[in-house]
């Protein structure tokens, strides 16, 4: 499926939160959410994506999402084992979620994550990242938040909020700033018997314990 504006990006989420959680998606064009409520392609296990989103190297303006109770929250809600989201840029995100929120994948199960950046505000209280949330199993690579600040209580990062068993590798902190009761990392929060290479954060404000 190849996506050219922003009703269209979002009726694709439709269709695989109705079951196509395989399909492919490729961006050819730079849509613009702004004032539109973002529903998360990928909205929960049942409907975890499975398929390759490609951004082709296009950016996605203005992601919104305001639901504070609600978890899985990003671009992609949840992804799935297999799944892929790559070559993307995300501005002017604007995310408020409860668990496994990220600029670009909230819940990344076995999934991979590569050449993508986020920039904005990305809020949630647990597993909040730049860009991933929780990564279990998954694989992150090159992935920058640019200027994202990210905020919650436990478990928070400036890329991850959590890797667990994952692999985190080549991705920065640009100049985003994180804030946190516990758990804090300006790349990742915290890595349970993960890997983490080749990363780094820089200009890196805001408080808490990494771990």
């Amino acid at each position: 499926y190849e996506v050219y504006n922003a009703e269209g990006l979002k009726n694709i989420a439709s269709l695989v939160n109705s079951g196509a959680t395989g399909i492919n998606i490729t961006l050819d064009t730079d849509p613009d959410l702004t004032d539109m409520e973002w529903t998360p392609i990928g909205a929960d296990y049942n409907n975890a994506y499975t398929g390759i989103f490609d951004g082709n190297g296009k950016t996605i303006t203005g992601l919104t999402f305001n639901q504070s109770e609600t978890s899985n929250v990003g671009l992609i809600g949840y992804l799935g084992s297999g799944g892929k989201v790559q070559n993307l840029t995300l501005e002017n995100v604007n995310l408020n979620g409860d668990w496994d929120v990220g600029g670009v994948v909230g819940y990344n199960n076995n999934g991979t994550v590569t050449a993508c950046t986020a920039s904005g505000s990305i809020n949630g209280k647990e597993y909040v990242g730049g860009i991933v949330g929780n990564n279990y199993l998954g694989t992150v690579t090159a992935c920058y938040n640019t200027s994202s600040t990210v905020n919650g209580s436990y478990l928070i990062g400036g890329v991850v909020g959590q890797n667990n068993k994952g692999i985190v590798t080549a991705c920065y902190n640009a100049s985003g700033s994180i804030y946190g009761e516990v758990t804090v990392g300006g790349v990742v929060g915290n890595n349970n018997t993960g890997t983490v290479t080749a990363c780094y954060w820089s200009n890196y404000a805001g408080y808490g314990i990494g771990n």
